[in-house]
Formats: C-alpha cells, structure tokens, sequence
C-alpha cells in the first residue's frame, strides 16, 4: 500500500566497483546500467556514446579544502587568509575540471543557491604578494603542512597536487596524505587532519542549517571538523536557527556568512555539479539536494 505505487524494477544489484575506469568501461559495454563518481575526462569521452546518456546538474555538490583552525599554524587567521589568496582556483576549474560549466567557486560557505548566500570572496583571482605579506605578518613566511584527501576521488589528488604547487610559490610546503578511506574518515570525523580535501553537500537548502552544519558550536555541528570558532559568527547561526521568519533568518544567515569569509575556514569551497551517467534505456533520475539516487525513480525499457 506504498502511496508511489510499485518500484519499476523488482531487482537492483548494487555493485562495488573502486576504479572509475573500471566503471567507464563496464558502462559503455552496457555490462552495468549506471555509474556513479566518473571523473570529468571520463564523462567527456561519453558524449557522442549513442548508447549512454548523462544528467548533469549544478546543484550544491562542492569540494571543499579545510584548515584546522585548531593546528598551527592555522589557528592565525592571517595564515588562513594568505592560503585563501594563494588558491590557484582557475588551475583546478580548467586541469582537473576541464572547464565544465557545472563547476564554479562558491564565493563564501554556502553553495551558491543557498538564502544568505554572501556571493564575496575577496580572495579571488589569485594574489600571492597579498598571501607572502600575509605571511610575513604572521611571522609565518615559511611553514610546512600536511594535506590529507581519499583514495576515492581521483581528481581529488589532482586538485591536491596543484594546491601544492600554488604553495610552494609563496614560500609553503603541503605534504600530501592520500589515505585510504578507513584511516581518511579516521582523520576526518576525529578533527586530526591538519587540512583536508572533501566533497559534501548540506542536505538542506537553508543558509543557518548549512552554517550550522560545518560552522556552528557544540557536537550537534558534526561537520565542523575544523573546529571553527568564533562567537560572533556561531551566535548568528544559533538566532538564524531558531528564527522562523524567513527574511529575518536570512538575514542573519547571511551576516554569519560575511563572518566565516573573513575567518576563512575554508580557502577553496568549489560547486562540482552533480552527474550521473546512464545507458540510453534508463530513465526517471530525480536530482534532489542530498545527492543520493533514489532507485525507486528508475525505470528501464
């Protein structure tokens, strides 16, 4: 008695398959009918496939680089800032990305759909003499730091390897970390990672829940892993939260926003698009704001 009525397909087989290579191929071959997480080259290679289609959308899937603003030399926000002004964001959107339309820079920690969506980042286009002096400011002109990201996401190592380049330029050294995901989660989830590569999305399109989310105080701000504080900025959220009004809750998200740009807890949080790429014979995806594909939506002819 489901009000949906019956699932269009009575079996789904789930299948682990860690390389997307591997998943390219099976695709193609039509050997698989869907597959998640191909890299941007890999989805290009699939546009003249008759046999294939790909739903692509903006939505709020991004990829963010953390700092620990617990961990020296981070705890400084000038540091922050200078990484930030660093950031070779137009290397990555057009290397890594190939300059797919889907992927942009959020310019503040909301995705850019989101109410109190602050649209400033004054970090971009790059500026290394602004992150050099800085720098200098903070009696942090040299410094090494270590980088952790998955095995998962190929381009993640990509993306990785270019911030280590950008940082060299002024005078800093990543030390990438490429982790396996049971010691990447280890780091992640217990705040230990110094900085970090991750690709999230807040399931909730509303400003204060999102700043709330990776931003805000106490264990209930499970995606704070880089143990951002500021009370100025956390009080916000806490008001937006419990304000009903909607502009007013905007309002507030907003102002939290124009906070945490200038903390710069994050100095590259970068829309990515959501894509899934499907034979030909498959249809009914429904993109929703958690980025999870309901099965039941599918349908094969």
């Amino acid at each position: 008695n489901y009000h949906r009525g019956t699932p269009g397909m009575e079996r789904v087989l789930y299948r682990e398959i860690p390389s997307s290579a591997t998943r390219l191929t099976l695709l193609k071959t039509g050997a698989i009918d869907v597959a998640e997480d191909l890299v941007t080259r890999e989805r290009r290679s699939l546009e003249d496939d008759a046999g294939v289609h790909i739903t692509s959308v903006q939505g709020n899937l991004g990829v963010i680089f953390g700092l620990n603003n617990s961990i020296e030399p981070f705890t400084d926000k000038r540091v922050r800032q200078a990484v930030a002004y660093a950031m070779p964001i137009e290397d990555i959107i057009n290397t890594v990305y190939f300059g797919d339309s889907s992927v942009r820079l959020f310019q503040g920690p909301l995705p850019d759909q989101y109410p109190g969506y602050p649209a400033s980042w004054p970090y971009q286009p790059r500026d290394a003499a602004k992150a050099e002096e800085l720098l200098a400011a903070a009696g942090k002109s040299s410094f090494t730091f270590d980088l952790s990201y998955s095995t998962i996401y190929p381009e993640h190592e990509q993306i990785a390897q270019l911030i280590r380049t950008a940082m060299n330029e002024i005078g800093v050294e990543a030390r990438l970390q490429k982790l396996a995901p049971a010691k990447y989660q280890e780091q992640y989830y217990s705040h230990q990672a110094q900085s970090v590569i991750v690709q999230d999305a807040p399931f909730v399109v509303d400003g204060a829940y999102a700043e709330f989310l990776f931003f805000g105080p106490g264990k209930g701000a499970v995606g704070n892993w880089i143990d951002y504080v500021n009370p100025t900025a956390q009080d916000k959220i806490m008001k937006a939260l419990g304000t009903a009004e909607l502009a007013q809750r905007n309002a507030l998200a907003k102002e939290a926003a124009q906070q945490i740009v200038e903390d710069v807890p994050w100095p590259m949080y970068l829309g990515i698009g959501f894509h899934m790429a499907m034979r030909s014979n498959v249809t009914g995806l429904v993109w929703r704001p958690h980025n999870l594909v309901h099965l039941a939506d599918l349908r094969k002819t």
